[in-house]
């Protein structure tokens, strides 16, 4: 909404004396007549807009080179707005208006050339989404999921195309007219206010203070990064079959991993972990789910034409980025995420990280203690050109990488250039990021349910987590990057993801390699700061599906998640923030948990962990911390099982009734008997004499019957 008359001329004449507030600046009469023409040439919405970024200069709320990006921009190469604009800048300012149109009409150039003919659409230079051919409008959202937690490699992108085209865009970008134009509303004042304060945070982070403070200091540490990343680059391009470590689940089991694998996987952050299920046990699930996939959404695999039912612009069931299926409770998904041997991959997987805050001494997951972190899958036919790819991306986290107080803790040692300190296995804060559906990850991952390889329209990534992160994260303090912007960071790709792209990160893609070829019952994984893909193109001659199952360790942040997603599993929806699409039929919820073991349950939140989860310590200090946080969790998970010690006297506590739903639609419920005692009392119906071992927990006192306990 424009401002009312009365504040536009208000504002004009605040806007007038700030432009006219100098000596060598026009008078107030010249600034006026000036304005006008700005009104007569942007219109009203856009006018107000200038006028909020001048008073605000004036103000020195904002820097001139921030004010001068934001002008060129509104102005849109007008070049009697932008000589007449020229003229109220203080003489100190003036040449910095030379330089920005100069790259504004690099810019213009570049976006005529860059549609390449294979490509449907790519990322602009100014990192935002451009169409290259006519997206029909559907009128819905995407309803993509959020891009820290979604489909780990592939999620976002943009409705099919008639036409080949490579691959769809990071994060989760609704790229059709209708959501474009659903940012109407917010004009281009909202727009200026966001660009606004990310010249504002820029400006308060240590990059740029160094900047300031000692330039040459600045410019040393680029040169010592760019050679860091240039020397790793060149390690990838010579072995790159064998940059990326690989396990057989054997060694993992018997604790035989040679030192070299993990060392190597601490530089590339991704390894191959083989057979982590049996091959013939992964071909039956593929075999399941795919009568699943076709029964409920009625295609036949072998008839490509078929697959319109999916992805009929009027009717989506899925997006066609990737080949990722809105499913996640068939029974072949349930098998595999509960499933032992890959629940003791996962495991070892979080034994690769730190598990208490360096700085703190907190301790701040259970590497032992494994969740389920409930996803999507993937089916990619072979030459279907309607499932594209997916461009270069980092997920768990987009602007605030930089923003997030945690965060900011996390790359501390990145942002002031000293990268020798910088652990990216520390976790740190990481469990501290913000959000309401937040969920740390240690490693995003999938099992192969056929076997596949380059070409096959499958994984690819940039393996260097270290130094890949820090280029990302240092890159917008480079001269050639505006004041307002984030590298990786635009209006379309959510708060979570970070695209990655030639003009920016050209230096790190130089890495990118194929994750190799994998067999059926294989898995891959990676650390959520790696820079990752998916091909443009299925090449192949077979599907290419997988299960996205990540490693997920019990924490605060995961158990507040967890008790969302059993809720969500109970009744028969999605999991928190993912879309709503789900074409199974309702009914097959209803004995849900029933199909889960007991380690599922748990897994899932259904039923709690017990102290018998944790491993032994001969450090009484580490004990203590783990069961603490294990009680901490299973309080946030059960508030009515595991009660604050506050909430108990004397030696022995009353007992509670606790209904347990065990069904979605609540029709069956079971009353159990759970005797919650003051910790530390170790007397009444909490004597080891009523509990048995494996079940001892601090707080509760009862073993629970299968399937209950929520």
């Amino acid at each position: 909404m424009g401002r009312g008359t009365g504040a536009r001329a208000a504002g004009e004449k605040s806007a007038a004396a700030a432009l006219a507030d100098g000596d060598e600046r026009p008078d107030m009469q010249t600034a006026l007549s000036f304005l006008q023409q700005v009104k007569r040439e942007l219109g009203t919405e856009k006018f107000d807009t200038f006028l909020d970024v001048v008073v605000q200069f004036r103000c020195k709320d904002i820097k001139a080179e921030v004010v001068v990006d934001l002008v060129v921009e509104m102005f849109d190469a007008k070049e009697c707005l932008l000589k007449g604009f020229e003229k109220f800048l203080p003489s100190a300012c003036r040449d910095i208006l030379p330089g920005r149109l100069k790259n504004n009409v690099g810019q213009d150039s570049s976006k005529q050339n860059r549609v390449k003919a294979e490509e449907g659409l790519t990322f602009s230079d100014d990192d935002g989404p451009e169409e290259s051919d006519k997206l029909q409008a559907s009128g819905k959202s995407a309803a993509g999921k959020r891009p820290h937690a979604g489909a780990s490699e592939e999620h976002g992108g943009q409705p099919p195309q008639k036409v080949a085209r490579k691959r769809g865009e990071a994060g989760d970008m609704d790229l059709r007219p209708a959501a474009l134009s659903s940012r109407s509303g917010q004009g281009m004042g909202k727009m200026s206010e966001e660009k606004m304060a990310r010249a504002q945070l820029k400006n308060s982070l240590p990059p740029n203070k160094i900047q300031e403070n000692n330039p040459k200091e600045m410019q040393q540490i680029w040169e010592r990064l760019e050679k860091r990343v240039e020397a790793r680059v060149q390690e990838i391009q010579a072995d790159p079959q064998g940059w990326i470590p690989s396990v057989d689940i054997q060694d993992i089991l018997n604790n035989t991993v040679d030192e070299s694998v993990i060392q190597r996987l601490k530089i590339a952050g991704v390894i191959k972990i083989r057979r982590a299920v049996d091959p013939e046990e992964a071909t039956r699930m593929n075999t399941n789910i795919m009568a699943d996939f076709t029964s409920s959404f009625g295609v036949d695999p072998t008839k490509p034409e078929t697959y319109s039912a999916i992805y009929n612009d009027l009717d989506r069931k899925a997006e066609p980025y990737g080949g990722v299926q809105q499913m996640y409770y068939s029974q072949a998904q349930k098998d595999a995420r509960q499933h032992e041997t890959l629940t003791k991959a996962r495991e070892w997987l979080n034994r690769i990280w730190s598990s208490v805050d360096e700085q703190s001494g907190e301790q701040r997951i259970l590497p032992e203690v494994e969740t389920t972190y409930v996803d999507r899958w993937r089916h990619r036919l072979p030459g279907y050109s309607v499932q594209t790819g997916m461009k270069e991306h980092m997920d768990n986290g987009g602007i605030g990488r930089w923003h997030d107080p945690a965060y900011q803790q996390v790359y501390r040692h990145i942002m002031k250039g000293d990268f020798d300190k910088y652990d990216p296995w520390a976790v740190g804060q990481r469990t501290l990021t913000a959000g309401d559906t937040a969920f740390f990850r240690s490693f995003q991952g999938w099992l192969a349910l056929t076997p596949q390889g380059p070409g096959d329209g499958t994984l690819e990534v940039v393996p260097m987590v270290a130094d890949a992160m820090a280029y990302v994260l240092l890159r917008p303090f480079k001269e050639d990057v505006p004041h307002h912007q984030f590298c990786g960071v635009t209006e379309t790709s959510g708060v979570d993801t970070l695209e990655i792209t030639e003009k920016w990160h050209g230096a790190i893609l130089k890495a990118k390699i194929p994750i190799g070829s994998v067999d059926t019952g294989d898995s891959v994984w990676w650390h959520p700061d790696v820079i990752h893909g998916v091909e443009a193109e299925h090449k192949g001659n077979q599907y290419s599906n997988v299960l996205y199952i990540p490693s997920a360790p019990m924490c605060l942040q995961n158990a507040k998640y967890l008790k969302k997603q059993s809720q969500a599993f109970l009744d028969g929806k999605p999991p928190p923030d993912f879309p709503d699409r789900m074409f199974m039929e309702r009914d097959s919820w209803k004995d849900a948990p029933s199909s889960l073991t007991l380690a599922g349950r748990r897994q899932m939140a259904l039923d709690p962990f017990m102290e018998d989860a944790l491993s032994p310590s001969e450090d009484p200090e580490d004990s203590a911390r783990r069961r603490e946080l294990l009680l901490e969790c299973n309080r946030i998970m059960f508030p009515t099982l595991f009660r604050p010690a506050s909430s108990t006297s004397g030696s022995r506590a009353p007992k509670v009734a606790v209904r347990a739903e065990v069904a979605a639609n609540a029709e069956v419920a079971v009353e159990v008997e759970v005797a919650v005692t003051a910790e530390g009392t170790g007397e009444g119906a909490g004597s080891p004499a009523s509990v048995p071992k494996e079940d001892k927990m601090e707080g509760v006192t009862s073993e629970f019957p299968a399937g209950e306990g929520r």
